[in-house]
C-alpha cells in the first residue's frame, strides 16, 4: 500500500482544510519556527492510531483541536484523512478488494474520538494493525520526529530491536501474539473456573441425591402426622359442641337474674332522687351567703391597697420636690458663672490693640525691605560681572595649561606603550608553542578514550549484577510475603476461633464441651454420642450436671472399638457413660443393631444408634460437633503459629538481606553508570584540551604578528606626540599676565553689606506681621468665647423657668396625696362593720346543708346495694355471654384450623379419621395419639429441612453436569489449539528476525561506508539465544579510528550512523510513508550533503515517499517539490505548494 494524500481539518493550528499530496520522491517542507511544520508529522501519527497524548506534545488527547485565537475561536472537531492506494489487494479483509482506502480518525471535544475506514467505523486496534501490516504505524521508526535521532542513539538495545521488528514486519505479529496469550490465559481461567463449576455441581448432586431420600422418609412420615392430626381435630370438634351448648344453657339463666335485680335498683333510685330536689335550695342560700363573705373579704383587701398606693404616691411627691430644688440651686450656679465670664470676655475685646496702627507700620516695612532689596540686587549684578571676566581669562589659561599638561602625558603614555609592545614582541617571540606538546595531549587522549570503554565495560556488568539481584530480590520478598499472609491467615483463623470458644465466666459453671478433648476427626462421633448433654456442667450443684455412677462393662462384638480410646482428656464423671459407647465404620453401623442395654454405637461422621432402637443420622448438624472441631482446629493452630512465625522471620531477614545486596549492587552499578560519564567526560576534556592547544597555538602566532604590527603603529604615534607637546607650550607662552583680586574684594565686601540691610529690613517687616496675626487669632477666640457664654447664659434662664413649673406640679401631687388616706381609712371602716353579719348567715347555711346531706347518703347507700346486686347480675350476665361466645368462636376457630389445616369440612373429620384407623379409632385414647404425634413430629423435625423437588433438581443438575463436562473438553482443545498458536507465532517471529537482521545489517554495512567515504559498521545482537527478547547494539569505525560503540562516537557520526540505520531497515522492509522532522539539523555542510545524497539513494532504489522538514537550504535544494508552512495569522498555519521538477522544466522550456 501507498500513502497518497493527507487531509486535515482543525487539527492543531491547522483551524482550515489543508491537503497535502504525498508524490513520489522527496517532498521537502519549510517554513520558520513555531510556524507548525511538525504538526503534520503528528496529525500523521494520530491518524495511524497514536494513543498517548504525551508523545503528541499535549497534555490530553483533546488538545489536538485547535484551541482559537485571539482572532478565531476555538473548535470542537478535528479531523484528518489519510488515503491509501490498495490496488494490490494487501489490506486485510473486508477491504481487501478496495482499490482505495481512506483511513479517517475524528474527535469531538470531551467526547473522544472514533475510526472510520471507508466511511465504515472500525476499532482503533484494527487501524493499529492495518498499518502495522504495511510495515507503519503511529510508532514506527520511520516517522522520525525532532530529536528522534538522538534518543535512537541513546536508547537502550531493546528499545533499538523495534526497528528490526519493523523491518521484519512484525509489528502486526507482536499485537497478535499479545491477543492470543491473553485469550490463552483467559482461556485457561475459564478452564479452571469450569473445574471449579463441575466439582461444585458434583457436591450439589451428592446433596441433591441425600435430599431425595430425605423427602421419601418426609412424605411418609408427614401421611401419619395427618391421619393423626385428624383424629385429634375430630374429638376436639365433639368437644367443643358439647362446651358451646352448656354454655348457652348458663346464658339464658344470667339472664332471668338481671331482670329481678334491675326491678329491685330501679325502686331504690327513685327514693334517692326525691331526697335530691331538696337539697337544691339549701344549696344555693349557702352560696349566697358565701359570695357576700368573699366580696366584703374583696373590698377591704382593695382598701389596703389604695391606702398603700396612696402613701406611695406622697413618698414620690416630696421626692420630685428634693430633686427639683438641687436641679434650681445647679442651675442658678451656672447662670452666674456665665453672667461673670460674659462680662471679663466683653473687657478683653474692648482692650485689644488698634488694627489700623498695626496696618500702618506693615506698610512702612515693606517700602524699606523693598529699597533694601534694590541696593542688594545692584551690588549682587556688579559683582557677578567682575568675577566673570575673570574666571574667563582664568579658564582660558587654565584651557591652555591642561592642553599642554595633556600632551605631555600623552608623549609619556606612547613612550610606555612603545616599551610595553616591544617587550610582548620579545615575550610572544620567546612563548611561540612547540609542536610536541600536541602530539602528547593527542596521546594521552587515546589513552582516556580506551579508559572509557573499559568503564563502560564495567557499568554494563554491573547493571547485568544488579538486574540478577533485583531478580533474587523479588524472589525472596515474594517468599517474605507468602509465609506473612500464611501467618496472617493463620493469626486471624485463630483470633477468631478464640473469639468463638472462649471459656467460661468466672463463677459460672464449666460445661462438659470445655473439658473433653477428643483426638482430631472423631468430634462428630463425640457429638452424636452425647448430644445436648454436652452442654451439662461437671459439679453436682449445677442445675443440669454429671455426677458419675459405677463403670460397668459392656459386651461388644470385636468389630467394635471403644470410644474412650479416640479421647484425650477424660472427666471422671463422664466414664460410666463412655463405657457404654462403642465406635464402628459406616460399614457395620447399619448391621449392627441388636445393642447391650444402655449402648450406643457411632461413628467418626456423626451416626448414632442406641440400644432401644433410636437412630440419629450424620446429616442432622450438631452444634456441639462443630464446635468440638473448632476447638481441636484452635489447639492444632496454636502450635502452628510459633512454627509460621519463625518461617516469616526468617524469609523477612532473608528478603532483607537480599534486598541489601540489592541495594549494594545498584549502588555498584549507580557507580559505574556514574563514573563511565566521567570517563568519557575525561575524553571529551581530552579532544576539548587539544582543541584548545590547537586554538592556543594559533592564537598564540596571531598574537605575535599582531605585536609586531602594534610595535610600528605605537613608534609613529610617539612622534606625533611629541609635535603636540611643542605646540601647546608655544600657546602658553603667548597669554597675558593674571589682573589684580584688590578691587574685586572690594566689590564683594559692598555686596555683603547690600545683602545684610536687605535681611534686617525683611526680618522687621515679619516681627510686624507676626503681631498682626496673634491679634487676629485673639480677637477671634474671644467673639468665639463670647458666643458660647451667651447660649450658656440663655440656657439657665429656660431650664430655671422650668424647674419652677415643675415645683408648683410637685406641691399639687403631695397635696392631693395627702388628702387620700383619709378617705380610704373610713371606707375600710364600713366595710369592717358589715362582715360578722355575713358570716352568721353562711353558719347557718352549712348546717342546714350538711343535716340535709348526712339524710341523702342514706338514701343513696340503698341505691348503692341495689346497684350492686344489678351489677352483679349484669357480670354473671357477661360472662355467660362471653362464655357462649367464646365457645362459638373456639368452634369456629377449630373450624378455620381443620380447614386450612387438613382441607376439609369439620364435619368430615370424624368419618376421615374413622376410614383411616378403622376399628383402632374407638380404642385410640387422645393422650396416646398426642404422645405419638409429639414423636412423629420430633422425627419430622429431626429430619430438617427437605426439598421436595431433588428428585427434579437431580435430573436437571445431572444434564447440565453432562453438559459442562462437554464444555470442558472443548475448552481443553481450545487451550491446546491457542498454545500451538502462540508457539507458532513466537517461531515464526524469531526466523523472520533473524532473517531482517541478516537483510539490515548487511544495507547498514554498504550504507556506512557509502556516507563516510570508507569505515566499516556492524550491527549485533545482544542475546542471541531468544533474539525476541534480546537488543541492538550498532559499533562503527570511520575512516581512520578504531571500531567504538555508536555512543562514543561526535555527534555528527552518531546522526549519520543513525540514519544509515533508518535506512538500512527501508531496504529491508521499505515503509510506504517515511517523515523526517529536522533530521540535518546536528549536522554541517558536509555532512547534509552526504545526507542529501542518502535521500537521493534511497528514493531511487525504494518505493518509500518521503517527507522531510528541513531548515537548510542545501537538503532545501535537492527536494522534489516543496511546501511552505507560514503562519501569517497568529497562531493558524496554512501550507503553499512550489513543484520543483514542473519549474526546472518551465525554465528550460523558456
Amino acid at each position: 500500500m501507498r500513502v497518497t494524500d493527507l487531509r486535515v481539518v482543525g487539527f492543531k493550528s491547522f483551524v482550515d482544510p489543508v491537503h497535502l499530496k504525498i508524490e513520489p520522491g522527496l517532498t521537502g517542507i519549510v517554513g520558520p519556527n513555531g510556524c507548525g511544520k511538525s504538526n503534520i508529522l503528528e496529525s500523521l501519527r494520530w491518524v495511524m492510531g497514536a494513543t498517548s497524548a504525551r508523545a503528541l506534545r499535549g497534555g490530553e488527547m483533546d488538545d489536538v483541536i485547535f484551541a482559537g485565537t485571539d482572532k478565531r475561536p476555538a473548535r470542537d472537531i478535528a479531523e484528518v484523512v489519510i488515503s491509501l492506494d490498495n490496488r494490490e489487494g494487501r489490506a486485510p479483509a473486508p477491504f481487501d478488494q478496495d482499490p482505495v482506502l481512506e483511513v479517517s480518525r475524528k474527535i469531538r471535544r470531551a467526547a473522544g474520538s472514533n475510526f472510520k475506514i471507508n466511511g465504515k467505523e472500525v476499532r482503533a486496534r484494527d487501524v493499529q494493525l492495518l498499518f502495522a501490516d504495511a510495515s507503519t504505524g503511529a510508532n514506527s521508526p520511520a516517522l522520525v520526529r525532532q530529536n528522534q535521532v538522538s534518543e535512537l542513539i541513546n536508547a537502550k538495545p531493546e528499545n533499538r530491536r523495534r526497528i528490526l521488528e519493523e523491518a521484519a514486519g512484525i509489528s502486526g505479529l507482536y499485537t497478535r501474539r499479545h491477543e492470543a496469550e491473553l485469550k490463552l490465559r483467559g482461556a485457561q481461567t475459564n478452564l479452571e473456573r469450569l473445574d471449579d463449576v463441575i466439582q461444585a455441581m458434583q457436591d450439589q448432586l451428592n446433596g441433591l441425591r441425600r435430599q431425595a431420600r430425605q423427602a421419601t422418609k418426609y412424605r411418609a412420615v408427614a401421611e401419619e402426622i395427618r391421619t393423626l392430626e385428624t383424629f385429634l381435630f375430630a374429638q376436639r370438634y365433639n368437644e367443643a359442641q358439647s362446651a358451646l351448648a352448656q354454655a348457652q344453657e348458663n346464658q339464658r339463666k344470667a339472664e332471668q337474674e338481671l331482670a329481678d335485680a334491675t326491678l329491685a335498683a330501679n325502686k331504690a333510685a327513685a327514693a334517692a332522687e326525691n331526697s335530691d330536689e331538696s337539697l337544691g335550695g339549701l344549696r344555693e342560700e349557702q352560696a349566697v351567703a358565701e359570695a357576700i363573705l368573699r366580696r366584703l373579704e374583696g373590698q377591704r383587701i382593695a382598701c389596703e391597697r389604695d391606702l398603700q398606693s396612696a402613701r406611695d404616691a406622697l413618698n414620690a411627691a416630696e421626692a420630685d420636690m428634693i430633686r427639683i430644688r438641687n436641679d434650681k440651686a445647679r442651675e442658678q450656679t451656672l447662670f452666674e458663672d456665665a453672667t461673670q465670664n460674659l462680662q471679663l470676655v466683653s473687657e478683653a475685646l474692648a482692650n485689644l490693640p488698634d488694627r489700623s496702627a498695626l496696618d500702618g507700620e506693615i506698610e512702612q516695612a515693606k517700602t524699606a525691605t523693598s529699597q533694601a532689596n534694590e541696593l542688594r540686587e545692584a551690588a549682587e549684578a556688579a559683582l557677578t560681572t567682575a568675577i566673570s571676566q575673570r574666571a574667563a581669562a582664568v579658564a582660558e589659561r587654565n584651557a591652555q595649561s591642561r592642553a599642554y599638561e595633556d600632551a605631555k602625558a600623552q608623549l609619556r603614555r606612547r613612550q610606555e606603550a612603545l616599551a610595553r609592545i616591544e617587550a610582548d614582541v620579545a615575550r610572544l617571540k620567546l612563548a611561540l608553542p612547540n609542536d610536541d606538546v600536541l602530539a602528547i595531549a593527542r596521546k594521552e587522549a587515546e589513552a582516556i578514550g580506551d579508559a572509557a570503554n573499559t568503564a563502560a565495560e564495567r557499568a554494563d556488568q554491573s547493571e547485568k549484577e544488579a538486574e540478577e539481584a533485583a531478580a533474587q530480590e523479588t524472589e525472596a520478598r515474594e517468599a517474605a510475603r507468602q509465609a506473612q499472609n500464611q501467618l496472617d491467615r493463620l493469626m486471624s483463623e485463630l483470633k477468631a476461633l478464640e473469639a468463638m470458644t472462649k471459656k467460661p465466666i468466672a463463677g459460672s459453671w464449666a460445661k462438659v464441651l470445655d473439658t473433653i478433648r477428643p483426638q482430631a476427626g472423631y468430634e462428630r462421633a463425640v457429638a452424636a454420642a452425647f448430644g445436648d448433654e454436652l452442654q451439662a456442667a461437671l459439679d453436682a450443684k449445677a442445675p443440669s450436671a454429671w455426677t458419675g455412677q459405677e463403670v460397668r462393662s459392656f459386651d461388644w462384638p470385636k468389630e467394635v472399638t471403644a470410644l474412650t480410646d479416640f479421647i484425650t482428656q477424660v472427666p471422671v464423671q463422664l466414664e460410666a457413660r463412655l463405657a457404654g459407647i462403642g465406635l464402628v465404620d459406616s460399614a457395620l453401623f447399619d448391621r449392627l443393631t441388636d445393642l447391650p442395654t444402655g449402648g450406643r454405637l457411632v461413628t467418626r461422621e456423626g451416626d448414632m444408634r442406641r440400644w432401644d432402637g433410636f437412630v440419629r443420622r450424620k446429616d442432622a448438624v450438631s452444634s456441639a460437633a462443630v464446635e468440638l472441631e473448632q476447638r481441636n482446629r484452635l489447639e492444632s493452630l496454636q502450635g502452628q503459629v510459633p512454627a509460621a512465625q519463625d518461617t516469616a522471620q526468617g524469609l523477612a531477614k532473608a528478603a532483607a538481606e537480599a534486598r541489601a545486596k540489592a541495594d549494594q549492587k545498584r549502588a555498584q552499578a549507580r557507580h559505574a553508570r556514574a563514573e563511565a560519564p566521567r570517563a568519557f567526560a575525561a575524553v571529551a576534556g581530552a579532544r576539548d584540551r587539544i582543541a584548545r592547544l590547537e586554538a592556543d597555538f594559533a592564537r598564540a602566532r596571531a598574537s605575535f604578528e599582531q605585536a609586531e604590527i602594534s610595535a610600528a603603529a605605537a613608534a609613529e604615534e610617539l612622534n606625533q606626540a611629541s609635535l603636540l607637546v611643542d605646540v601647546a607650550a608655544d600657546l602658553l607662552a603667548a597669554l597675558p599676565p593674571e589682573a589684580d583680586t584688590s578691587q574685586l574684594n572690594e566689590m564683594q565686601g559692598q555686596a555683603q553689606a547690600a545683602r545684610a540691610g536687605a535681611n534686617q529690613a525683611q526680618a522687621s517687616l515679619n516681627q510686624i506681621l507676626s503681631r498682626a496675626g496673634a491679634r487676629d487669632s485673639q480677637e477671634a477666640n474671644l467673639k468665639r468665647d463670647l458666643g458660647s457664654w451667651q447660649t450658656r447664659l440663655k440656657a439657665a434662664e429656660a431650664r430655671l423657668l422650668e424647674l419652677d413649673q415643675e415645683s408648683a406640679k410637685a406641691m399639687a401631687r403631695k397635696q392631693a396625696a395627702t388628702d387620700a388616706p383619709v378617705d380610704i381609712e373610713k371606707r375600710q371602716r364600713e366595710l369592717l362593720s358589715q362582715v360578722p353579719a355575713a358570716q352568721a348567715r353562711k353558719a347557718k347555711a352549712d348546717d342546714a346543708l350538711s343535716q340535709t346531706e348526712s339524710n341523702i347518703r342514706s338514701l343513696r347507700d340503698q341505691d348503692r346495694m341495689a346497684s350492686q346486686a344489678l351489677s352483679a347480675a349484669r357480670e354473671a350476665r357477661a360472662a355467660a355471654t362471653i362464655r357462649t361466645e367464646a365457645a362459638t368462636e373456639r368452634l369456629a376457630e377449630l373450624s378455620d384450623e381443620i380447614r386450612r389445616a387438613l382441607q376439609m369440612d369439620p364435619a368430615d373429620c370424624e368419618r376421615r379419621a374413622r376410614a383411616a384407623l378403622g376399628e383402632a379409632f374407638d380404642q385410640t385414647t387422645i393422650q396416646a395419639t398426642e404422645q405419638r404425634l409429639a414423636k412423629l413430629l420430633y422425627d419430622r423435625e429431626a429430619i430438617g429441612g427437605v426439598n421436595l423437588r431433588a428428585d427434579e433438581e437431580v435430573a436437571e443438575q445431572e444434564a447440565r453436569l453432562t453438559a459442562l463436562v462437554a464444555d470442558k473438553d472443548d475448552l481443553t482443545s481450545a487451550i491446546a489449539k491457542l498454545r500451538g498458536g502462540v508457539d507458532q507465532i513466537n517461531e515464526e517471529g524469531k526466523e523472520r528476525l533473524v532473517a531482517a537482521f541478516d537483510t539490515v545489517h548487511g544495507h547498514f554495512r554498504v550504507l556506512f561506508e557509502a556516507l563516510f567515504d570508507g569505515g566499516t559498521a556492524e550491527l549485533r545482537l545482544t542475546e542471541s539465544d531468544d533474539p525476541l527478547g534480546g537488543g541492538l547494539e550498532v559499533y562503527a569505525c570511520p575512516p581512520g579510528k578504531k571500531l567504538q560503540s555508536l555512543t562514543l562516537m561526535s555527534g555528527g557520526e552518531q546522526a549519520l550512523t543513525a540514519s544509515a540505520l533508518i535506512f538500512a531497515v527501508f531496504l529491508s522492509n521499505p515503509a510506504p510513508i517515511c517523515v523526517l522532522d529536522e533530521v540535518d539539523a546536528p549536522l554541517d555542510d558536509s555532512n547534509v550533503d552526504r545526507y542529501c545524497r542518502l535521500l537521493n539513494e534511497m528514493r531511487q532504489r525504494t518505493e518509500t515517499r518521503f517527507i522531510v522538514i528541513t531548515h537548510h537550504p542545501i537538503t532545501m535544494a535537492r527536494m522534489d517539490r516543496l511546501f511552505g508552512v507560514t503562519m501569517a495569522e497568529r497562531g493558524v498555519s496554512q501550507l503553499v505548494s512550489v513543484d520543483l521538477s514542473r519549474a526546472e522544466a518551465l525554465i528550460s522550456a523558456e
